[in-house]
């Protein structure tokens, strides 16, 4: 019973499309890591905001 060898061209494919397929979904989970990045920092900044002007309603209210 004999195997059948690939070809190295379609060896060579073969790997190609698995880099391929792995760039892809590196780039998939890279954009979704900055989106979190983006979304923390917003986050961040909004609470510090806050404490400003919480701060400054605080510093209002003890010179009344």
């Amino acid at each position: 019973m004999a195997t059948k060898v690939p070809s190295l061209e379609k060896v060579v494919e073969q790997i190609q499309d698995l880099i391929k397929n792995e760039q892809d979904s590196i780039n998939t989970l890279l954009h979704r890591l900055q989106l979190l990045q983006v979304y923390f920092i917003n986050k961040d900044t909004i609470l510090i905001l806050n404490l400003i002007i919480n701060n400054q309603k605080l510093k209002k209210l003890s010179l009344l």
